[in-house]
Order: C-alpha cells, then structure tokens, then sequence
C-alpha cells in the first residue's frame, strides 16, 4: 500500500493533490487551491475543466453530489484531505459529465494525535477579513477521533467601470455609454467535520462521518449608466441588495466486514439535509430620476437525501478479485 502512487498507477486518467500541498501556500478559499491545479480554470466561482463549466464539470464532495447552492468558497483548505482531478469517465463515480469531475474528500483518517490552531488575516482595501481553523485528533483505545472546526469573515469593495460602443453596418458608431458600479460586501463561513471510529479485534471497523457547512453572503450595489451619444437607456441608474443563506449538513455509517479467505463487505449508509434560501432587492430609476422599478425576489430551496451503498470483494486466483456491489437514494 506504502508503494501505491494514484497519479502513476490508476487506470483512470487522474491527479491527486494531497493535503500538504493543498495548505502550502497559506490559501484560505478553495478556489484559489483549484486555480492551480492543471487542466482546471476557476471563472466568476464556477469551476471548469476543457473549457466548459456547469453541467459539463462534475464536482464531487466525498464522491457524491452537493445539494444545489452549495458554495465551494465556504469549504476551508485545511479541512481536505486530498482532491482529486478526473478528466476521463469511471465506474467509481457518477459519469454525468462530459469535461470531467472533481472530487473533493474531506478529512478522515487519523494518523496522529495532535492539536493545531491556525489564524489567518487578508487585507484588500483597508477592510480586514479574519479565519481560523481548529483540527483535534486522538486515539482512545480502539476508538479515534477526528474534530475540524473552520471559520471566517470577509469584508470586500470593488468597482466595476463599463465602456459600452454600438456601431452601425457601415461602421459608424451611434451610441457611446459609460457605467460606474461599486459593490461592497461581507461573507461568513463555517464547516465543523467531527469523525468517530472503532477498530474491533476481529478486524472490523466501524465509522461515523458527519459534515456541517454554514454560508452567508451579503452584498449591496449601486450602478449609474451615462449617455454621451445615441438614446439612453430606460433605467440608466440603479440600488440593489442580494443576501444568500446556505445550510448542509450530512451524516453517514460506514462498517466494513473482514471475511474469510481475504473477502471483504463495506456497508455505508447516509443522510443529507440542506436548505439555500436568498433574497435580492432593487429600485431603478428613469432619466429623470423618478423610481420606476422597485422589485424584490425571493427564493427558498429544502433538499432532504439518503443514500446507501456496498460492495463485496473476494480474491480469486493470483492477481484477480471478484466484485459486486449496490448504490442507491
């Protein structure tokens, strides 16, 4: 086992980036951790894989789908133990793909006891935006235990200038605009990722996994249209508000079952609850200053899944295993 490399020896074209290569560069998003990796651009928070993005590149956590709403952004660097990069189909995981999947798996194993505490600071124009991160581990007789606990708040400001040419077929041009927008607002997150497992004298182990992922995004705009050439716009000037809460939580039972003649069963069975609720605010204003939109959108979105899984495997011959298995949610 030592001896396996999973870059060089599966069958599937596949990178596996491991945790200490993850944390190296002090990142606290993992987006920026995606950004490096070959063969994966990060556009606007959604990840892509040869050039095409959502619904073409599959994203995994721990091998299954996240609810939709899930934000990759609210998952701390720390709390991976590895991610792994697959650019061809595999009957591991769902293929519901064209470009590839990426998969992220989050801590589990404990190789040792040990207590880290890691504060962090980001400062981008003048706002303070502060993380910390806690992992607990520790062996209790045949029982270990794995704690993480992340959190953080950002603060951010940025402007967003347009310069918006129309040309006509003979190449004249007829409209001249220019758009300042300034967008300022704050984000907080959280994941807790306990673990407990048992290791019993016949070689059976037992596990229980839990994950809870908390996300708040909060941000308002302002955005004002000027017309130097051609017809203005009907609503040139505009104030938005956009406020998203995200909750995932998700638990499973993993026993496996050593067997005899080297036979093995690994049973899992699991839940997950989520809920994305959101709400956007806007009033737009005509040329002359008078509202003319004043429009609020609300959206609420509860998702509830079990899933169970197993598989049975038994050697035969020298060299070669028999497999059999089931998925279902």
């Amino acid at each position: 086992a030592d001896a396996y490399n999973p870059r060089r020896d599966d069958t599937a074209s596949k990178i596996v980036v491991s945790n200490a290569e993850i944390v190296k560069y002090g990142d606290t998003n993992v987006l920026d951790v995606l950004k490096r990796l070959p063969g994966v651009t990060v556009s606007g928070g959604s990840v892509r894989m040869r050039g095409l993005g959502a619904g073409y590149t599959q994203f995994l956590v721990n091998g299954e789908r996240p609810p939709s709403g899930f934000s990759l952004e609210s998952l701390a660097p720390d709390s991976i133990e590895r991610i792994e990069v697959m650019r061809a189909a595999s009957a591991e995981f769902s293929t519901q793909s064209i470009a590839g999947t990426v998969n992220i798996v989050l801590k589990k194993l404990v190789s040792k006891a040990s207590r880290e505490l890691k504060l962090a600071a980001v400062v981008s124009r003048g706002h303070v935006s502060p993380s910390a991160n806690l992992q607990l581990s520790d062996k209790v007789g045949n029982m270990s235990y794995t704690v993480s606990l992340a959190a953080s708040q950002g603060k951010f400001e940025q402007d967003a200038p347009e310069v918006e040419e129309t040309f006509d077929l003979a190449g004249r041009r007829i409209a001249l605009r220019a758009s300042s927008a300034r967008n300022a607002g704050t984000n907080q997150g959280m994941n807790v990722g306990p673990r407990l497992s048992w290791t019993f004298a016949n070689g059976d182990t037992l596990s229980w996994n839990s994950f809870a992922n908390m996300h708040r995004f909060d941000m308002t705009s302002q955005r004002r249209t000027h017309t130097s050439e051609g017809t203005s716009v009907p609503l040139p000037d505009s104030d938005s508000r956009m406020a998203n809460d995200m909750e995932y939580y998700r638990t499973d039972l993993n026993w496996i079952r050593k067997l005899a003649g080297g036979a093995r069963l690994d049973i899992k069975g699991g839940a997950t609850y989520s809920r994305n609720s959101g709400e956007t605010r806007r009033l737009a204003y005509n040329p002359q200053g008078v509202t003319a939109l004043n429009s609020i959108n609300i959206t609420d979105a509860e998702e509830t899944g079990y899933s169970t899984t197993g598989k049975y495997s038994k050697p035969i011959g020298e060299g070669h295993a028999f497999a059999a298995g089931w998925d279902g949610g």
